[in-house]
């Protein structure tokens, strides 16, 4: 460990950074790790990680779904926990009507999920989402809005 050098280190970053973001990142992270704990019990002088340059992410595109992927995903919901060896109650259709909500806006999963009727206006104009709350996860309470 006493022989990798910053510049080393470095140069594998971005090589493993040429391969995927997250693959130079996790990399980068271990040996961190590692030349940390190398450091604390006094194997090596100086941690070599330290002094590389940040890993930028690179900018991603975002995709939209296709028609079939569409397809596909509605089809899943509307046949959820309908087949005969199914024990349990049968679904109501609420992760259907949720999916088509986040099919048709840009609402956030959280956000879906908190609706109430009264956030929900269709004037002549056309159908309006009013968003006021989103659902939260707290320790020890559970899920509320």
């Amino acid at each position: 460990m006493g022989e990798i050098t910053t510049g080393r280190v470095e140069r594998f970053l971005k090589s493993e950074l040429a391969v995927s973001y997250s693959r130079a990142k996790h990399s980068g992270t271990l040996l961190n790790l590692l030349f940390g704990f190398a450091l604390r019990y006094d194997a090596i002088p100086r941690n070599s990680v330290e002094g590389t340059s940040q890993l930028k992410k690179p900018k991603g595109t975002p995709e939209a779904l296709t028609l079939k992927q569409i397809a596909a995903i509605r089809h899943a919901a509307a046949t959820w926990r309908t087949g005969p060896d199914v024990l349990g109650p049968k679904p109501d259709g609420q992760v259907r009507d949720i999916l088509e909500i986040l099919l048709g806006s840009a609402l956030r999963i959280g956000e879906a999920l908190a609706l109430r009727p009264c956030d929900v206006h269709d004037p002549p104009q056309g159908m309006v989402i009013e968003v006021t709350g989103t659902v939260v996860l707290r320790t020890g309470h559970g899920a509320g809005r």
